[in-house]
């Protein structure tokens, strides 16, 4: 038994006798650093030193603090011990350790080799112990069911029993940790490892967003990657601090080099997703619209030629743009201003393009209305589509253009309802399936994200409970599951928007009492626009319908359906509908038509308050 274990075993308040030592610890650490500071010796190799009392001195301070953290959690946090331990214990040495070894050679490379093993070891136990004591489930550890255990000194005494919250974000930091010592190794892909799952742990903490962010810079052409993990970083609950400073510097950067872009007439050349960060820059820290509306323009023209191959990086454009508009709005933008005029009016254009490009890629995969449903989760933009209506949903008003027909959105929907019909996945669609979708894999990586979950409530023991066949669901999630799933969200979202803005977009149910029956979406024919030309010329997406004087009447039946989402009122609100016009599709489709973190408020991996 050790001298801690001794003094813990005999103390009346073990918590009070560990905060005493760790103490008198701090203390001898400071004054072993002053003598270091002042004499010859390099304080660095003292430091570093197994035998020397720097080291020692960190070695006890560090075992005393961890112990507090399992003593009592609560205050151990709040007193930031957690942030002391690595700081003091771990982030310094390395940093020194790192310094001497540009100097030293091959000696100092051994030193930071052994201390960035050492840590890495600690916290592997550290978070080992945690999941063992306080029975945690990550998603990088199961729970151990048999097997011999090493028991914690904390099994010895009596322990404060944390909260679901500070347990989950102290299990957040050791991951977060693990993934620095090993980028500090140059081990890129363990690292990004650690940092998504502790993304997964708590994904209402920015902290792990912003380490993400930091390694995306380190990779070649990951521009818009990184700038999706800092705006992560900083739209949760709990949000990084030290985000915001990267942010507004990648920011002023981009906007730098859109300038330069443009003035050499080189935004041709530039990849779609350099000339989407130009745009956004240009518009949020130089408040430049004439250039911005110009990267715009090639944004779309580019992007139609060069669409993603990623359903991820689809879903990193729509988050960023998301984020642009939800950041004018909380500043007060002005509802005239020219700035959020074209937001609005890029907001409908992308829309619009995401839709033209999925409807040319299913009519190149799925010629017939009757093939496999597993084609509909073939084409990457209608994940950011699914992410891009669910989010204009929130807001409709205020995040679209309302005087732009949408035709091209249309002319999609009542494809992937041609789809879902002739496949009988239609009937699938219950009064859950918005919680449903949220197992799809564009809401799994925007979980925690505020301008598309505005609402995020803590998450309680029960829903913890409720949350594990959400888990078990999302892992036996098919392609075409995940197909059927992204095209009802579509449809779904796109019937709210229809009844939201009848400007922008018309629904009309067919005539019959069968709830099930298809839309027939359409495009007001004084506002409908030309949408990017990224389909087939030959291909005939739709016509436009005559003009109808009041187009909102048109969708009263509609609003009446989605105020009652019971199916018995879908049947009665069916019936009551008058028989809808001649959809404007083609044949074909309508055929049966590491700074000072607080902590935050648990949000776990496989909850999301419901928003809508």
């Amino acid at each position: 038994m050790t001298t801690s274990d001794t003094l813990l075993a005999r103390a009346k308040d073990p918590v009070s006798q560990l905060l005493a030592l760790a103490e008198e610890q701090r203390l001898l650490l400071q004054q072993q650093q002053k003598q270091q500071s002042s004499s010859s010796e390099s304080a660095t190799s003292n430091n570093l030193d197994p035998f020397q009392p720097g080291w020692l001195n960190r070695l006890a301070l560090c075992d005393s603090l961890s112990r507090l953290l399992f003593l009592d959690m609560e205050t151990a946090l709040d007193r930031k011990f957690e942030q002391e331990l690595w700081n003091v214990c771990f982030k310094e040495p390395v940093a020194a350790a790192q310094r001497e070894a540009k100097l030293a050679g091959s000696s100092g490379q051994a030193k930071l080799a052994a201390l960035l093993e050492y840590g890495i070891g600690f916290y592997t136990n550290l978070l080992h112990e945690l999941c063992t004591v306080f029975q945690v489930s990550l998603p990088c550890r199961k729970r151990q069911s048999h097997g011999p255990v090493l028991e914690p000194v904390v099994l010895r005494v009596k322990a404060k029993w944390p909260t679901a919250g500070s347990l989950a974000y102290l299990c957040q930091h050791c991951l977060v940790h693990l993934g620095d010592l090993c980028r500090y190794q140059r081990r890129l892909d363990q690292a990004k490892l650690y940092y998504n799952w502790a993304v997964q742990t708590c994904p209402s903490n920015g902290h792990p967003f912003n380490q993400l962010a930091i390694l995306a810079s380190q990779e070649e052409n990951r521009q818009v990657a990184t700038f999706f993990h800092y705006i992560r970083a900083m739209s949760c609950a709990t949000p990084f601090t030290a985000a915001r400073a990267n942010l507004e510097k990648l920011l002023t950067s981009q906007a730098h080099s859109a300038k330069t872009c443009l003035s050499a007439a080189g935004s041709g050349h530039e990849r779609p997703g350099v000339l989407f960060l130009h745009y956004h820059a240009l518009l949020i820290a130089a408040r430049d619209v004439a250039r911005a509306k110009q990267l715009w323009d090639a944004f779309v023209a580019a992007y139609a030629l060069r669409p993603d191959t990623n359903w991820e990086d689809c879903v990193h454009l729509v988050a960023i743009h998301a984020f642009a508009m939800h950041r004018m709005l909380a500043q007060g933008e002005p509802d005239n201003s020219e700035l959020l005029l074209l937001q609005r009016q890029a907001t409908a254009q992308l829309m619009e393009l995401l839709a033209d490009i999925s409807h040319a890629a299913l009519a190149s995969s799925i010629p017939a209305a009757a093939a496999a449903a597993a084609a509909l989760a073939s084409p990457p933009q209608l994940a950011g589509l699914h992410t891009l209506l669910r989010w204009c949903n929130l807001k409709p008003a205020a995040s679209l253009q309302h005087q732009r027909g949408l035709a091209r959105l249309a002319c999609l929907l009542n494809r992937l309802q041609s789809i879902l019909i002739a496949n009988q996945a239609s009937q699938s669609v219950s009064n859950d399936w918005e919680q449903r979708c949220l197992l799809l894999p564009e809401m799994q990586l925007l979980q925690g994200f505020l301008p598309l979950f505005p609402k995020l409530r803590s998450v309680q023991q029960q829903q913890q409970q409720q949350s594990k066949p959400s888990q078990q669901k999302l892992a036996q999630l098919s392609s075409d599951s995940i197909g059927q799933l992204r095209a009802n969200a579509c449809v779904q979202f796109g019937l709210r928007l229809a009844a939201s803005l009848p400007a922008c977009l018309l629904a009309q149910q067919a005539p019959g009492s069968d709830a099930t029956a298809a839309w027939s979406f359409t495009a007001p024919a004084d506002t409908a626009a030309a949408g990017p030309a990224a389909v087939n010329k030959q291909e005939k997406h739709s016509t436009t319908p005559p003009k109808r004087p009041n187009a909102r009447q048109h969708n009263v039946a509609l609003q009446s359906l989605l105020s009652n989402r019971g199916p018995s009122a879908q049947a009665a609100a069916a019936s009551a509908t008058p028989a809808s016009p001649v959809s404007t599709s083609s044949a074909e489709d309508s055929a049966s038509s590491s700074s000072t973190q607080p902590r935050g408020k648990l949000v776990l991996s496989s909850e999301i308050a419901r928003s809508i």
